[in-house]
């Protein structure tokens, strides 16, 4: 929903509009609810308004996805908060995060912070570089394509396994969770590969 304000902020000018549902989003999953068993519940949450250089207005917020929590976008055609709203049929980061904001460094670089992971009270303030690209925002790869983690078990200690990740937070094993040798014995360590 959207309403607009008096200039100070002191009261609401007519009635609120509905700008979109979270169903109109592609990407966007159904959760279920305790308090409403048996029902498709759709989140739209944390939204933030964002101008790109050519003057596309730009909308991001948050839901559900297909793997976890995701932050969208939604374009207004008409260049208005009013709308209409396109949404774009990808997530443009859906790995359990959301409730994102966009700013530039005092030295002009394009950023995205949000908080990451979605629960648990683990969240923390996450930010990636992100560019505008034909009028769309894209995250920037960084320098780096995932991590490796050499790990022992408990019950078989001095003796690694591996998994890697790309973000540092979601973990695969490789090998399927076996030694990666019988014969080196060696210590924990994780890596960041380029």
């Amino acid at each position: 929903l959207a309403v607009q304000m008096k200039p100070d902020w002191s009261a609401r000018v007519g009635k609120p509009i509905l700008l979109f549902t979270a169903s109109q989003a592609p990407w966007v999953k159904a959760i279920s609810s305790a308090a409403r068993p048996g029902t498709n519940n759709f989140v739209t949450d944390g939204p933030f308004l964002y101008q790109t250089q050519g003057g596309r207005l730009l909308l991001l917020w948050s839901s559900f996805g297909r793997g976890a929590y995701s932050v969208g976008v939604a374009v207004s055609r008409s260049g208005r908060v009013e709308g209409p709203w396109a949404q774009l049929p990808d997530p443009l980061f859906p790995r359990d995060g959301g409730h994102c904001m966009v700013f530039k460094t005092f030295d002009g670089q394009t950023k995205l912070v949000l908080h990451q992971p979605n629960g648990g009270g683990n969240e923390r303030a996450q930010i990636f570089d992100v560019e505008e690209v034909n009028e769309q925002l894209r995250l920037r790869r960084s320098g780096h394509v995932g991590y490796l983690f050499a790990y022992m078990s408990a019950d078989d200690y001095w003796h690694l396994r591996y998994a890697i990740s790309r973000d540092g937070l979601h973990w695969r094993t490789l090998n399927r969770g076996r030694r990666i040798s019988n014969d080196y014995l060696g210590h924990p360590d994780i890596c960041r590969g380029h």
